[in-house]
């Protein structure tokens, strides 16, 4: 047998590799890297003190560009200057939570941009912080960075709807404020990870992935990284959303001159007037010329008659008008009703040619120009002089100061000047060369100017922040510091305890009114129903909104007052040896009562409304409760002036089967009506043309107002000027054009 084979041991098979090693070492690197990120986040945050230089918890909003997160905290450094903390509360404000409630005179609401914010300074060191320590009141920090003077209206239209508040502080920031006020912030600033970025800077699109906003929100090391890279790259030197030096001190320097430029800089009122009296008396021919045309054109003849008319419904009491162009001639004398027959009867002809005749469709639009063109030269005349320049922002500040007023709300403007203006030695930290800012605080002044116009509290905080220098502001920064908070929180708690100042109305007639109309349209109205007024002879004639009850002297029945039971700011009152005279302006709903006073009786008129029309009546006689006429010099004077100026006369047409004549009986002042004021009367005592123009208001003559007075358009009138905090001497304070206006008594 042969030896069996020799054998070979048995081995195990080798097990696979397995990756541990590699696994290890791949944790090893990927744990040295994890540490190493923290260990360099550490050095970056030990080195940062845990602070960004810039706010960087906003979130995005469609009306207001950008809000705060509601909840957020973060440590604020900017370059050597201290570290702070800021929080903000549940509403996306800085500092506690808003009361839900609070009493309507207590509560402070502040808004502005990151200067109210407080940024660079502690929660408890805002202005609005430190205000709450000095007046014992609620204050809510409504300040946000990157806001301008559209989201401050914003943010208290917001908050006077979500809670009482009593006063309304409104910082206008001079860095940026003047520029943004017709830019809106979702124009100027776009939020990327949280951060708030120039819309011109922002980036297109935005790569998402886990941990992104953590990574550049709170990371301190990325966020150098970033810096580090971003700090080589070029940046415009100014960007369309910001505003510069240079600019400011062109806007400054416009303010200065824009006297030069006012507005009211009116041409000579006077070489108007002229001009537009011809214009007047051009287009009424012209009207009155196409209807003889027209007229002579249907008839085939001339009617005298109504050549006559068409003259007349341009005459005064008292004309004496003839036929001149007649194979007989005649004359009549032009009395009231006759005078308002041939206005209602050229009113018929003009209706019944409209839309036939072009010649007279254009005479007519030209008529109407004119007219339109007179009475905004009248208004003119009631506008006072205004000399200030206003400020870029006054219809912001207005539109504030009425929403303010709607929520029972006072508003207070702070003019804040930058840190440069306060104080020149502020250039040194920013390694610029110096310019000159000082026509800069001419936009403060009219800041402040156009504030006080409107009727809100306002200040320029440059003194009160001088006088905290050095140490007002930031090093290397506008932003101020808790020296400078507290010093323009000192200035606005001072601000608060005095009077606000008086809110004038604003010039011009409020809507729906019109002015008093003028003789000439008194004249030529035709009269309305007033049960009872024939019979008491009386005139009454409604023009516009105005009514005018004219009782005549008849007989031995002599007028000799009248009280109206409600005498408003623009009813007139006059009563001469010729007749008493009531103007009163009618509003649907309202009634009117006045007593009327004749030597031999009294009788009340009433004017009540039945389905938006008046209804006006003479109640029946009783007794004459005033007897005699009270001695009037200025009524005296006044007629006298109508029967010179005007030479009104008393008269009769005769009229027989061969003839028609005239016969007048002297001048009167029946029709003759005014308010008799002092400075009508002071100013034009000697001259009755000008003193009929006055008190008439009708532009010509209009009165000298003193201080503290404004003049009604109504009536052309003087009155004084009133609110809460500036009460009436006597009578009533009544709201006026946005102000207020005292009245009582017949002016």
């Amino acid at each position: 047998m042969s030896a069996p084979p020799p054998t070979t041991p048995h081995r195990p098979p080798t097990p696979p590799r397995r990756p541990t090693r590699w696994l290890r070492r791949l944790g090893a690197v990927l744990a040295g890297l994890v540490v190493g990120l923290l260990l360099t986040e550490a050095v970056f945050w030990f080195r940062d003190d845990g602070a960004f230089p810039h706010v960087n918890f906003y979130r995005a909003d469609p009306d207001l560009g950008v809000r705060l997160r509601p909840g957020a905290t973060m440590r604020f450094r900017f370059r050597d200057n201290p570290t702070t903390d800021i929080h903000v509360n549940a509403q996306g404000y800085r500092g506690a939570d808003f009361p839900e409630t609070a009493p309507a005179d207590d509560a402070i609401l502040v808004v502005g941009d990151s200067q109210v914010f407080g940024l660079g300074v502690n929660d408890d060191e805002t202005m609005a912080a430190q205000l709450a320590e000095l007046t014992g009141r609620p204050v809510l920090n409504g300040g946000v960075p990157t806001y301008g003077p559209a989201e401050y209206e914003a943010v208290v239209r917001e908050q006077l709807l979500a809670r009482a508040v009593g006063t309304v502080v409104y910082v206008v920031n001079m860095s940026n404020d003047f520029f943004e006020d017709t830019r809106p912030n979702t124009e100027r600033h776009v939020v990327w990870d949280g951060w708030a970025v120039r819309a011109e800077l922002a980036p297109e699109t935005v790569t998402t992935f886990p941990g992104r906003e953590l990574l550049y929100r709170r990371s301190h090391a990325f966020y150098a990284l970033r810096r580090l890279l971003h700090d080589d790259a070029p940046r415009p030197t100014q960007l369309d959303s910001e505003g510069h030096w240079q600019d400011l001190v062109g806007l400054g320097a416009t303010a200065e001159n824009g006297d030069d430029d006012a507005p009211n800089a009116d041409p000579d009122l006077r070489v108007e007037r002229l001009r537009l009296d011809q214009a007047t008396v051009d287009a009424d021919e012209a009207v009155d010329e196409r209807l003889r045309a027209a007229e002579l054109a249907q008839r085939g003849a001339r009617d005298d008659r109504f050549y006559l008319d068409v003259d007349l419904a341009r005459g005064h009491p008292g004309d004496i008008l003839g036929e001149e162009a007649a194979e007989e001639a005649r004359e009549i004398a032009a009395t009231a009703a006759l005078i308002r027959r041939a206005v209602r009867r050229r009113a018929e002809l003009i209706d019944a040619r409209r839309g036939e005749d072009p010649v007279l469709e254009r005479a007519l639009r030209t008529q109407d120009q004119v007219r339109d063109q007179r009475e905004r030269l009248r208004l003119r005349a009631f506008t006072p002089a205004d000399d200030r320049v206003p400020s870029t922002l006054e219809a912001r500040i207005r539109s504030v100061q009425e929403l303010c007023a709607a929520h029972d709300a006072e508003l207070l403007v702070v003019a804040l000047p930058l840190d440069v203006v306060v104080d020149p030695g502020e250039w040194a930290k920013y390694e610029a060369e110096p310019i000159d800012m000082e026509p800069t605080r001419a936009l403060l002044t009219d800041l402040v100017g156009s504030a006080h116009h409107v009727g809100a509290r306002a200040f320029d905080a440059t003194g009160a922040l001088r006088a905290a220098e050095p140490g007002a502001f930031l090093d290397g920064d506008l932003h101020m510091t808790a020296k400078g908070q507290r010093a323009l929180a000192e200035a606005v708690a001072a601000a608060l305890d005095e009077a606000p100042p008086l809110r004038a109305p604003i010039p011009g007639l409020p809507e729906g009114r019109s002015a008093l109309p003028t003789f000439d349209e008194w004249t030529a109205t035709p009269e309305v129903t007033v049960r009872g007024s024939s019979a008491a002879h009386c005139e009454t004639v409604k023009v516009r909104e105005w009514l005018r009850v004219t009782c005549l002297r008849h007989g031995r029945s002599l007028p000799t007052a009248i009280a109206p039971a409600e005498p408003g700011l623009d009813t007139l009152v006059l009563v001469t040896a010729d007749a008493a005279d009531l103007i009163v302006p009618l509003a649907a709903g309202h009634e009117v009562r006045a007593e009327f006073h004749w030597s031999d009786r009294s009788q009340t008129l009433t004017v009540g409304w039945e389905d938006g029309t008046p209804v006006m009546a003479f109640g029946a006689a009783r007794p004459a409760e005033v007897p005699t006429r009270a001695s009037d010099e200025r009524a005296d004077r006044l007629c006298a002036c109508h029967q010179e100026v005007v030479a009104e006369k008393v008269c009769r047409n005769h009229l027989d089967r061969y003839a028609e004549w005239p016969e007048c009986e002297g001048t009167t002042c029946q029709h003759a009506f005014g308010a008799l004021t002092d400075e009508c009367f002071a100013a034009h005592a000697d001259d009755c043309e000008a003193l009929l123009h006055c008190v008439q208001g009708d532009g010509r003559a209009p009165p000298e107002c003193a201080a503290g007075e404004v003049p009604v358009a109504t009536v052309g009138q003087c009155f004084a000027a009133c609110d809460d905090a500036h009460p009436c001497a006597s009578g009533d304070c009544i709201p006026w054009q946005g102000g207020g206006v005292c009245a009582g008594a017949t002016p």
